[in-house]
């Protein structure tokens, strides 16, 4: 913050120092023109003058001088006046006649003898050689042809500096009786003026010699007034911005503080084109996902996010614009590819020269967990009380069921010769069995088991379909089940648990069936329910296949996901809950695939191995 004070101050005094060398720099400019006005003013003076003398020579016809030793007669004069070129008085005095030019000369002469000026006239076509105009000159008159009034410059003569005046002199009716190719307004020549410029250009330096010690000491002692003024407001500037420094340097603390040590991940996004870039990320975000903060600048944040839940992620994201969308759950994945259940909750973040969008990404893999616990204890607790009630039924049918069997049985005795009574007997002894089987079976399989046991996979699977025979044979559905396996298909696990997954995959499996029926033209008796069984030495398989819709593309995994359904009708909780009991209790796996106008969901549990007596015994 000093340094912006330090640059405001340089930028202020050397702004007043510009403006005060400008003011000083104008007074300079005035003091040059001045001495130019001077010097124009005395050349035009002396222009003036010369220019009177000479009309009053010409308004008199010229004037006539005696006759000095050395003073000869003007052959021309005498050529055009005749005898008036020269008079004699009665004394004997001869008088020479001087014309306006030839009185310029002499005067010209006498004031180069003075020293106080000199001049002399000038003209491209002279009748005397010395009024050849030189260089300046002749540059000068053709000026004034062209209408301007007056020329000037500067010259160096004798270690001396002069300035040079020079303006036209027109033809007069007066010159033509001498210069007889002239015509009255023409411009042939002028008169050239050198002013002496030394006195006044030394004092226009000694001028500008003060000028400069003037605007320096006033130039500095305007900056160290204005510095020493200022001091009292920079002080309280200087407080203000670093107490502002201060409480934004606290502010800064104290958001890095809640950024970094709140328990949920939190992401700052930006948007760059269809991408969101992660601008920022707290600690609890790299540490929930397992990577450095340096990976995740300026990365995408859809690359974290598996296949089958990017869609869903990118609509979410691009709802924040124009609404608040309520928290998205979603997986992600970790650095080291494994995925976490997350929930995300959107917060637009609008500043002056920022604009993205903060992610809260929370971790709620435990509570799902234990959501599917409660449900699978919920579950539990009915089938438990299902259970009861039908141990309850048992016991209240035991009695009623062994008397009928004892009287069919005294029937048959009695009867032993009718055969077709013997028959019916037959029947009903066969329906008190069923019927108690069935009871007893109901009863066992809605009791929870309390710990894993090794149990008959295709025994399990008969059993659930003894069940649910009468229910497909309603629906016109065939059964089948691979009764002959290469061997005894053993797993290790929770029997009834997985008779649950197996009665949810058949009831699945029926009502897909069923679907295929109305919308596929599957024939009202078409539709087969196939198990199948393959083991390895340390898994068994099991396959349930139907003939029923098939699954939409890409949706393979996402039908397992909790409130996912492919029917308008369904919850989104049966195929959920059995990837639960398989994965997360069973420790095995489950997968769904298109297979041959139908789907096939395969099973893969631990295979169980009875231990060999030999080793029982060395044991």
């Amino acid at each position: 913050m000093t340094d912006l004070i330090r640059k405001y101050v340089i930028y202020l005094y050397s702004f007043i120092g510009l403006i005060l060398f400008g003011v000083f720099i104008f007074f300079g400019l005035q003091l040059n023109q001045s001495a130019k006005e001077q010097l124009l003013d005395r050349g035009r003076a002396y222009m003036q003058e010369i220019i009177y003398v000479r009309r009053w020579v010409s308004l008199h016809g010229g004037i006539y001088v005696k006759k000095q030793e050395g003073m000869e007669p003007s052959q021309h004069l005498e050529e055009v006046f005749g005898p008036r070129s020269r008079i004699v008085d009665d004394d004997g005095n001869e008088y020479l006649l001087r014309t306006p030019a030839m009185v310029t000369h002499e005067v010209s002469d006498l004031a180069r003898l003075q020293g106080e000026f000199a001049f002399r006239m000038a003209s491209t076509s002279p009748i005397n050689p010395r009024n050849q105009a030189d260089e300046f000159e002749a540059a000068s008159i053709e000026d004034f042809r062209s209408g301007i009034r007056e020329a000037y410059t500067y010259e160096h003569m004798e270690d001396r500096q002069y300035f040079r005046y020079m303006a036209p002199l027109p033809i007069e009716p007066s010159c033509v009786r001498c210069h007889q190719n002239y015509v009255p307004g023409e411009v042939h020549g002028g008169i050239s003026i050198w002013v002496p410029a030394d006195i006044i250009m030394q004092e226009l330096r000694n001028n500008r010699l003060i000028l400069i010690i003037a605007s320096t000491l006033t130039i500095a002692l305007v900056l160290i007034g204005i510095y020493f003024l200022s001091l009292p407001f920079m002080s309280r500037i200087n407080h203000r911005m670093d107490s502002a420094h201060r409480g934004w340097e606290n502010a800064r603390r104290r958001y890095q503080y809640l950024f970094h040590h709140v328990r949920d991940g939190i992401i700052v996004l930006t948007r760059d084109g269809d991408a969101y870039r992660i601008a920022d990320a707290n600690d609890p975000f790299c540490q929930l996902f397992g990577y450095p903060r340096c990976e995740l600048e300026n990365a995408d944040f859809l690359t974290l996010t598996p296949e089958d839940h990017k869609a869903a992620l990118q609509h979410h994201l691009q709802l924040w614009k124009n609404e608040a969308p309520p928290p998205l759950e979603c997986h992600m994945r970790k650095r080291d590819g494994r995925e976490v259940v997350v929930e995300i909750s959107l917060s637009s973040l609008d500043m002056r020269h920022f604009e993205g969008v903060v992610a809260m990404v929370r971790d709620i893999s435990e509570r799902k967990r234990l959501e599917v616990q409660r449900q699978i204890l919920v579950q539990q607790s009915k089938m438990a009380t299902m259970g009861q009630m039908l141990t309850n039924i048992t016991h209240q049918w035991g009695q009623p069921l062994t008397g009928l069997g004892l009287i069919l049985q005294n029937i048959r005795k009695r009867c032993h010769d009718d055969t077709k009574t013997q028959e019916q007997v037959e029947r009903g002894l066969e329906s008190i069995s069923f019927l108690t089987q069935t009871v007893k079976v109901f009863r066992d399989f809605l009791r929870p088991s309390r710990q894993k046991t090794p149990f008959d996979v295709a025994r399990a699977c008969h059993e659930v379909l003894h069940m649910l025979s009468p229910l497909l044979q309603h629906h016109h559905i065939q059964a089948h089940i691979d009764d002959k396996p290469q061997q005894t298909v053993m797993a290790m696990g929770y029997t009834n648990e997985f008779k649950q997954v197996v009665l949810n995959l058949i009831c699945n499996a029926k009502d897909s069936i069923l679907e295929a029926r109305r919308h596929q033209g599957l024939g009202n008796h078409e539709g087969t329910i196939s198990i199948f069984f393959t083991t390895t030495p340390k898994s068994c398989c099991i396959d349930i296949y139907n003939t029923g819709t098939s699954l939409p593309a890409g949706m393979e995994s996402q039908i397992f996901n909790q409130n996912f359904s492919t029917r308008p009708e369904g919850m989104g909780i049966g195929l959920f809950m059995t990837r639960t009991i398989i994965e997360d209790y069973m420790g095995g796996s489950i997968r769904a695939s298109n297979q041959d106008q139908g789907v096939n969901f395969r099973i893969t549990l631990p295979h169980y191995a009875e231990p060999s007596p030999i080793k029982s015994k060395e044991a």
